[in-house]
C-alpha cells in the first residue's frame, strides 16, 4: 500500500473564507466585545453601590470590605479583556510572520511575482 508523501508540494492550500463566513467571524467578534463592555458597565454600577454601602459601615466604625468582590470580579474582567488583547496581538503577529515567509520563498524562487502586502 502506497503511503502520500508529505512535502510541500503535496500541501494543498486552504480555501479562503466566504463572505458568509467572514461576517459571521465579524459579528461573533463585535457580539464579544460588547458583551465585554456591558460586563464592565455592570461592574462599575455594582461596585459604586457596593462602595456607597461600605462607606456607610466604615461611618459606623467597621472595616471596608467592598475592596474583595470589587478585586475578585475585577480579576475576571481584566481577564476576558486580557483574553480579546491577547488574541488580536496573537492575529497580526500571525499575520507578519506570515508575509515575511511570503516574501522570503518568493524571493528565493527566479522568476517569482512579489507577495501582496
Amino acid at each position: 500500500m502506497n503511503q502520500p508523501s508529505l512535502t510541500m508540494t503535496s500541501i494543498t492550500p486552504q480555501p479562503m473564507m466566504t463572505p458568509d463566513e467572514i461576517d459571521r467571524l465579524a459579528r461573533k467578534r463585535a457580539g464579544a466585545k460588547l458583551g465585554w463592555y456591558i460586563h464592565a458597565g455592570v461592574y462599575i454600577v455594582v461596585n459604586l453601590a457596593l462602595f456607597l454601602l461600605a462607606s456607610e459601615a466604615v461611618n459606623m466604625g467597621r472595616r471596608p470590605w467592598n475592596i474583595y468582590p470589587a478585586m475578585g470580579w475585577g480579576l475576571g474582567l481584566f481577564c476576558t479583556a486580557f483574553r480579546f488583547l491577547y488574541w488580536a496581538l496573537a492575529a497580526a503577529c500571525a499575520n507578519a510572520w506570515c508575509n515575511a515567509k511570503k516574501k522570503h520563498c518568493n524571493a528565493s524562487i527566479p522568476g517569482a511575482e512579489p507577495a501582496l502586502a
